[in-house]
C-alpha cells in the first residue's frame, strides 16, 4: 500500500512539475546552476596557469605536471562515481551545497602550500568535490525543470562552461603577474562561497521527496514552486492534466554493485573511449583508439565490456 502511494505521488509531482509555464523560476536555477559550472570550470582552467607558473619556482619537469594534472582527473573520477549515491540518500540539494564549500576550501587551501606533493593531494579533494558537484547538479535541474524546456535550459547552462574556460585565461593574466599565483587560486573561495549561499535558497527537489516517501515535505516544496510560478507570471496556472505514461518507480535505493552489473556496461561503457580519446591524460587509451580506429575501438571494448 505504501508503494502505490509513494508512485501515485510521484506521478503527480512529475504533472504538476511538466505543466508549470517558464517564468523567473526556472531562469533563477539556471542562473545559479550556470554560475557554479562557471566557476568551477574556471577554477579547474586555472589550475594549470598555476602549474606552469610554478615549474621555474619549485624546479619540476612537465611530466611533473601531467602527473598532477591525472591526479586530479583521477579524484574527479572517483567523486563523480560515489557522490550520485549520497545524493539519493542524504538529497540533491544538502549534496550540491555541502560539495561546493568543500570544493571551494579545497581549491583554495591550494594557494598555502609549499610543496608540489601537497599540492597534488589537495588537487585530488579539489576535483573530487567538482566530480561530486557535477554528478548532482545535473539530475536535480533535470527534476524541477519542465520537460519540455529541459534540453534548451541544459544547452544554455553548458553556455556557462565555455564563459569558464574564456575567463579562466583573463583571471590567471590579472592575478598571476600582479597578485601572484596563491591570490590566483585564494581568491576563487569568495565565488564559491557566494554561489553556495545561492544555491541553499534553492528548494529541494520535489522528485526525489516523493521518491524518498517524504511526501508531505514534497507537497510544501511544489506549493511553493507553483506559487512563485504564479507570481512571476502574474496568471493562474494551467490545469494539471493527467500522464498517460505509467511510471513504473521502484521505491528502492541503488546499490553500487549494480553499476558492474551487464546492463550498465550495455550502456555506458562503449561511451568512454569518446571521452578518453581526446585527453591527455589516457594516452594508452587514445593509442588503442588510434591504432584500430575508434569505431572498431568503440565494438572491440563493448564486446569485452557485455559478456554477461
Amino acid at each position: 500500500m505504501q508503494v502505490q502511494t509513494a508512485q501515485l505521488t510521484l506521478r503527480e509531482v512529475c504533472d504538476r512539475l511538466d505543466r508549470l509555464p517558464t517564468s523567473w523560476f526556472h531562469a533563477k536555477i539556471l542562473v545559479v546552476a550556470g554560475l557554479s559550472l562557471l566557476f568551477d570550470v574556471l577554477d579547474t582552467a586555472v589550475t594549470g596557469f598555476v602549474l606552469a607558473s610554478l615549474r621555474p619556482l619549485w624546479h619540476f619537469d612537465v611530466k611533473t605536471i601531467g602527473t598532477v594534472s591525472a591526479i586530479g582527473l583521477s579524484g574527479y573520477l572517483v567523486g563523480s562515481f560515489l557522490c550520485g549515491f549520497v545524493a539519493d540518500r542524504l538529497g540533491r540539494k544538502k549534496t550540491i551545497l555541502f560539495t561546493m564549500i568543500l570544493y571551494s576550501v579545497f581549491s583554495a587551501s591550494r594557494g598555502l602550500t609549499h610543496t608540489i606533493g601537497v599540492f597534488a593531494l589537495l588537487n585530488f579533494f579539489t576535483w573530487f568535490f567538482v566530480g561530486a558537484e557535477s554528478s548532482t547538479v545535473p539530475p536535480y535541474l533535470a527534476e524541477l525543470w519542465p520537460a519540455r524546456i529541459r534540453g534548451k535550459l541544459v544547452g544554455w547552462m553548458m553556455g556557462f562552461f565555455g564563459a569558464g574556460i574564456a575567463l579562466s585565461s583573463v583571471w590567471s593574466l590579472l592575478t598571476i603577474p600582479t597578485l601572484g599565483w596563491r591570490w590566483a587560486l585564494l581568491l576563487t573561495a569568495p565565488f564559491g562561497f557566494i554561489v553556495g549561499i545561492l544555491r541553499w535558497m534553492l528548494p529541494e527537489s520535489p522528485r526525489w521527496l516523493a521518491r524518498a516517501g517524504r511526501v508531505s515535505e514534497a507537497e510544501q516544496v511544489l506549493s511553493r514552486i507553483e506559487e512563485a510560478v504564479a507570481k512571476s507570471t502574474g496568471r493562474a496556472l494551467p490545469a494539471v492534466i493527467p500522464s498517460a505514461r505509467d511510471l513504473q518507480i521502484v521505491s528502492k535505493l541503488a546499490a553500487p554493485r549494480e553499476l558492474l552489473g551487464a546492463a550498465y556496461r550495455r550502456l555506458t561503457v562503449m561511451l568512454w573511449p569518446l571521452g578518453l580519446q581526446n585527453s591527455e591524460s589516457s594516452t594508452p587509451i587514445r593509442f588503442f583508439c588510434r591504432r584500430y580506429s575508434l569505431r572498431r575501438a568503440i565494438l572491440l571494448l563493448g564486446r569485452f565490456y557485455t559478456r554477461s
